[in-house]
């Protein structure tokens, strides 16, 4: 077995076709060295410390995350006394990292909503991005939907904006963090019935949905919260490539919510 390079690795996972197409991607090497020979693939949604703990624990070699290491969508490094310590945690771990995000959404289907399928068992008719329209015999309502990604998802408390139980077909997968423009539009679209949504604003995006459905329209919104929403499909990413890489073996770390419950 010839190890290969983390460099190398991540070429074919992101794609040459892709990083040609997007030449201001954030998939790139976020720490350490490129050309480390890889024995061991680590993915997480979040390098928290007690991820880059494990990692280290476990001995990986390269780390795929979907969030940035320093808190900004780019990962510019500024320094503060907690960035410096995320900087020696990562230095300790000694493993190149690098992220893969814009290629996991921005293809022809995007990645994060095909894991969410999968994982919910919620098939229709998707456009490859963000709307998914289910057969009217799988129609769902939003206290359902909650209730399975609860159940499919880990999610521990998912909430519900809007009318909580009409029976919907046309869902609006926003996961992770689409901000306001996706829920003006969803709200302004009589095509969309239920967002399926990471993060979002309440006064902004929450409010006028509540207040919809106060007016009989058929409107509502599941936050999963957006660890929730979307860590799951790093889960999807280490079983599709373990092994795959000169025989190097691919671990899923989940971070777990961003939120502790008082219950």
């Amino acid at each position: 077995v010839i190890s290969m390079k983390a460099r190398e690795i991540m070429n074919d996972i992101i794609g040459a076709e892709f990083t040609a197409a997007h030449t201001d991607t954030v998939d790139t090497l976020k720490f350490g060295d490129g050309e480390k020979e890889v024995k061991k693939i680590a993915t997480c949604l979040c390098a928290t410390p007690h991820i880059i703990e494990e990692c280290a624990k476990w001995g990986a070699d390269l780390v795929i995350v979907h969030e940035p290491l320093y808190y900004n969508h780019t990962d510019e490094f500024t320094e503060t006394p907690l960035t410096l310590k995320k900087r020696a945690a990562l230095e300790k771990l000694g493993a190149a990292v690098y992220r893969w995000h814009d290629s996991a959404h921005f293809r022809s289907s995007d990645k994060i909503s095909l894991s969410f399928m999968e994982k919910t068992g919620l098939y229709g008719d998707f456009d490859g991005d963000m709307r998914l329209k289910l057969a009217e015999c799988n129609a769902v309502s939003a206290r359902s939907l909650a209730r399975l990604c609860a159940e499919k998802l880990c999610v521990r408390h998912p909430r519900i904006v809007g009318d909580a139980d009409f029976a919907a077909t046309d869902i609006l997968l926003a996961l992770g963090m689409r901000g306001d423009r996706c829920f003006k539009d969803f709200l302004e679209d009589d095509s969309l019935q239920i967002a399926v949504c990471g993060e979002l604003c309440e006064w902004s995006d929450c409010e006028p949905v509540r207040e919809a459905a106060q007016f009989g329209i058929n409107k509502a919104i599941v936050i999963l919260g957006h660890a929730g929403s979307e860590k799951f499909a790093m889960g999807t990413l280490a079983r599709e490539i373990n092994g795959k890489y000169g025989g190097a073996p691919a671990k899923y770390f989940d971070c777990g919510e961003v939120y502790t419950y008082a219950d």
